[in-house]
């Protein structure tokens, strides 16, 4: 649970942690698709964190890294301007996908909920849109300079 008091620390909605998925029944670690999810979180009635039936607290939001690169760029410049826009306010999922077209259907979506006891989630840290926007167009140009 320290992870999840650390949030209270960071007023920011984007952030990175090291994450490991267990099976639901037979409780064995499952591999996960991406280990170090960058989530740009959805506040639920306010909160950060919410409480499922199961008791178990949870975190909710997009998963940016399943996101193309160029277009992870695009979304991280759209939320630079959004949060300037909105400072201190927490966003929730509907001023979210109101805001940004992010992929939400079914077949498609970034939205992922992942549970916040702290043997699942851990090295909670908040990412700094700007710097995190300079570093993807670095690693893009370098990436178009090979």
């Amino acid at each position: 649970m320290s992870s999840i008091k650390n949030m209270s620390k960071y007023a920011g909605q984007l952030y990175t942690f090291g994450y490991t998925s267990w099976g639901p029944k037979d409780k064995k670690r499952r591999p996960n698709i991406d280990k170090q999810p960058l989530l740009l979180l959805a506040v639920r009635q306010g909160q950060k964190t919410w409480r499922a039936k199961n008791k178990n607290p949870y975190v909710y939001g997009f998963n940016l890294n399943y996101l193309e690169s160029n277009r992870r760029l695009e979304v991280i410049q759209q939320l630079v301007i959004i949060f300037s826009e909105h400072e201190g306010e927490l966003l929730g999922y509907d001023e979210i996908k109101g805001a940004i077209d992010l992929p939400t259907a079914k077949e498609n979506s970034i939205f992922r909920k992942y549970d916040a006891r702290g043997s699942k989630l851990r090295r909670l840290a908040q990412v700094d849109l700007n710097t995190y926007a300079v570093y993807l167009e670095d690693a893009l140009s370098n990436d178009d300079d090979d």
